[in-house]
């Protein structure tokens, strides 16, 4: 049995006192009736999930089960059916009392053995053997109060609303993708599949995101996510939610993007009313409280503290921060931009990004009913709150770099790291994305052979390119290395040399073939995930595309040989003009 909790950074010794007294609290009083309930509920849900999966399910899932379940835990191998026969026949004759003398005769002093791990870091102390043995002794000694399972006796809506209208419909021919407009203006893409069948997924998109705020909100925008999923709504909060839900499978989240924001949520499909509902009660009937805030604001900046103690992704910070001018807009998040963040600034900000549906675009795939799903769209998401504002995409003037600029800082690590950022003008595309991907397996290709094999001086090497399309069409052309710090500046000129090289189109045609190869393999696996499906038809409308751009691939791949490599590269992998190279060492 193994209990785990993640420490907040300089609270190790709190977060084991707190560990030590849940165990010391179940043992001396044990589960309740209500806990069990729940429990045999998830064990009844998750077998009948992996039933309805069964006849979709991934052969790396079969594997895993197999491989990890059998040969490695020495458990029989069961099919789903027999699984689910097996645990709904034996949960009813298990008893809460049964439960408890095994937590009785498991938990123990005896038998117990407790370790804490961290990252090493200046100023930083983790309690030695004697400490740790000596807050056990204490908390072991202590009588701990019982807990009170506390739930919220009420349904999630008490009343449902009059439902709306779709006021018209028409469908994709080439995708079969169908669209609904409501009376309120939300616009829904549906698509049914049967790529798995214990699965309907939901994003929505709309345009605004952080650019749309005043600039001191852009940093606190980045906290209203995980406040929300830890907040509830109506009369729940986060723990009454997930009693009140518990054996049922469905989930959503907000999400406030550079640009955009949205929700993503996923669901079987007899939990789809529920999906729709949380929808709904998050956005007419948010909670907004201090507490809740303050576990969020804790849980990230510990985060992003632990994150930033990995020197990639503080050299990646570092990066940001100068490709942008520390524009708080373009830049990850710091532990001092959550100091100062307030209640009233995540309440103001998700009231303005997710209390105007008017221009919300809803995509939901998978196997789902369609007349249940009209159902839903009708009662909950015609019902959701409309200011007919009709946002645009704002420029938020951001000043990058510009010219030729080169920064070398040190930093604790064994290895050295180099980076070139080019930014610059782009077209924005079906193809255009297409032929910079293509581009980039050939460029990685190369940079394997020439870099990491030939020259024997690199743990990784890399090359990609994004595109995006707001506040105008507009390109980041990226390479990274990590290497000996004594041969970085000689490894960094033979990532130029190869690019180089591409340019002149100085490569052979196999490279081309396998670049095409592997986006036909990536694109039929993607063509068969409900998640690709929804996340390309969100990411299609909010970036200005045809929803289903994703069925011109055929075409476009047609059309892509060393020519268009040539001519992506000279595009997009130029860093003769406009150049930033950050150079990043071991600290002395």
């Amino acid at each position: 049995m193994l209990f785990r909790s993640i420490a907040v950074e300089g609270r190790s010794e709190d977060c084991l006192q707190i560990l030590l007294t849940e165990l010391v609290r179940i043992r001396q009083h044990g589960f309740k009736a209500g806990e069990f309930e729940r429990a045999k509920l998830s064990l009844i849900r998750d077998a009948e999930t992996e039933v309805a999966q069964s006849s979709t399910q991934e052969s790396r899932t079969l594997v895993n089960r197999i491989l990890y379940g059998s040969l490695t835990g020495g458990n029989a191998i069961l099919s789903p059916e027999m699984k689910e026969n097996l645990i709904k026949g034996m949960l009813p004759e298990i008893d809460i009392s049964e439960v408890n003398e095994i937590v009785d005769d498991m938990i123990k002093p005896q038998n117990l053995t407790i370790s804490i791990t961290g990252t090493e870091k200046e100023g930083l102390q983790y309690p030695d053997k004697n400490r740790i043995l000596q807050i056990h002794a204490e908390v072991a000694a202590s009588q701990v109060a019982d807990y009170e399972d506390k739930t919220v006796d009420e349904p999630l809506i008490d009343k449902l609303p009059s439902p709306g209208k779709i006021v018209r419909e028409e469908t994709i021919q080439r995708s079969g993708i169908k669209k609904w407009v409501l009376s309120n203006g939300v616009s829904v893409y549906s698509k049914k599949t049967e790529f798995n069948a214990d699965e309907v997924v939901l994003e929505a998109t709309s345009p605004g995101g952080k650019a749309a705020l005043n600039k001191r909100d852009y940093k606190a925008a980045e906290v209203v996510s995980s406040y929300m999923m830890t907040s509830g709504f109506g009369s729940f909060d986060a723990p009454s939610l997930q009693k009140a839900t518990v054996g049922k499978l469905a989930y959503v989240y907000p999400r406030i993007e550079t640009f955009r924001e949205g929700w993503s949520g996923e669901c079987s499909p007899r939990d789809m009313e529920l999906m729709f509902q949380m929808i709904y009660l998050y956005s007419l009937r948010p909670r907004f409280n201090s507490d809740a805030l303050s576990a969020s604001l804790t849980q990230m900046r510990a985060f992003v503290q632990n994150s930033l103690l990995d020197p990639s992704n503080a050299f990646d910070d570092t990066l940001d921060h100068i490709v942008y001018n520390h524009h708080p807009l373009k830049t990850g998040l710091r532990p001092e931009d959550l100091d100062g963040v307030s209640l009233e600034q995540v309440e103001r900000i998700f009231r303005d990004r997710f209390g105007d549906y008017d221009d919300f675009s809803f995509c939901i795939v998978g196997n789902f009913d369609e007349a249940q799903l009209r159902q839903y769209c009708e009662v909950y998401l015609a019902n959701l709150p409309t200011l007919k504002r009709k946002d645009k995409i704002r420029d938020p003037k951001v000043k990058s770099f510009t010219g030729k600029k080169e920064v070398r800082f040190n930093k604790g690590s064994e290895r050295g790291f180099v980076s070139n950022v080019s930014l610059g003008k782009a077209e924005f595309s079906a193809a255009e994305l297409l032929g910079v991907n293509a581009l980039s397996i050939v460029a990685n290709e190369k940079l394997r052979e020439n870099v990491r094999e030939n020259m024997s001086g690199t743990y990784g090497v890399s090359f990609w390119t994004t595109l995006t399309p707001y506040p105008k069409p507009n390109f980041r052309a990226n390479t990274w290395l990590g290497c000996d710090p004594q041969r970085a500046e000689e490894l960094n000129k033979a990532v130029f040399a190869t690019l180089d090289s591409i340019r002149l189109g100085n490569f052979e045609d196999k490279f081309v073939q396998n670049a095409k190869t592997t986006q036909q393999k990536r694109y039929e696996e993607s063509l068969t995930k409900n998640s690709y499906w929804a996340s390309s038809m969100s990411s299609n409308l909010g970036n200005g595309l045809s929803i289903d751009s994703l069925m011109d691939f055929p075409a476009i791949q047609q059309s892509i040989d060393k020519a268009a490599i040539v001519r992506m590269a000279n595009k997009y992998a130029t860093f003769d003009k406009n150049r930033l190279s950050v150079y990043m060492f071991p600290k002395e």
